[in-house]
């Protein structure tokens, strides 16, 4: 650990994650943090499609069309993993998040990467692997109003890793047209950006 990951902190909040300011202090401080250039530059070019990725997953969560059975149980497994890193907030919780994301943990024989590619196709390659999810301690963030998630401090007591705030507030009251939306953005059949079409969907910025 280099004296630079020790002391280096991150206090950009969710009123700063889409301002250019913002952006350039976390990309600052992610490379102080990482320390290697090249692979800060891997990571930099890969976040806008892990911010996608993350948000289309926590739509596919509020989806109720599951089509199997292991699909039903691995969402069910995701969701509350994601609920109670929320209440209690502590390392192995954002393991079994980590673990889950990269397929460490499967249901049966089904993981969330299989179950991303069963979701949108090719559209685009799955990026939470080992090499990425490792620099991040996931948080996450159950207020009703909390549809974007944030960068926050980096506090000792969490391994030393990038704290990832995923929001994941209540599913709202959606009606046909806003679940056919909602699908839509799960599958990657809307949207062009990492940002969904549709501000009631959760915007997960790493």
């Amino acid at each position: 650990m280099t004296d630079n990951q020790n002391r280096t902190q991150f206090d950009i909040r969710k009123t700063l994650v889409n301002s250019s300011e913002g952006r350039k202090d976390f990309e600052r401080l992610l490379a102080a943090w990482i320390g290697d250039s090249d692979k800060f530059n891997e990571i930099r070019a890969i976040m806008p499609l892990a911010c996608r990725q993350m948000s289309q997953l926590i739509a596919w969560t509020w989806l109720d069309d599951a089509e199997t059975e292991e699909e039903k149980e691995l969402k069910t497994r995701f969701t509350q993993a994601l609920n109670i890193q929320a209440e209690h907030n502590q390392p192995q919780y954002s393991q079994e998040i980590s673990d889950l994301l990269t397929g460490k943990e499967a249901q049966g024989t089904l993981t969330l990467p299989e179950q991303y590619k069963n979701l949108a196709g090719d559209f685009q390659e799955y990026v939470y692997t080992e090499d990425f999810v490792q620099y991040f301690y996931f948080e996450v963030v159950k207020s009703p109003d909390g549809y974007i998630a944030f960068e926050g401090d980096k506090p000792d007591d969490k391994n030393s890793k990038i704290i990832a705030g995923l929001a994941y507030p209540p599913r709202p009251e959606l009606d046909e047209s806003q679940v056919e939306e909602l699908k839509a953005w799960a599958t990657g059949e809307s949207g062009e950006g990492w940002e969904p079409p549709q501000q009631w969907i959760v915007l997960a910025s790493l």
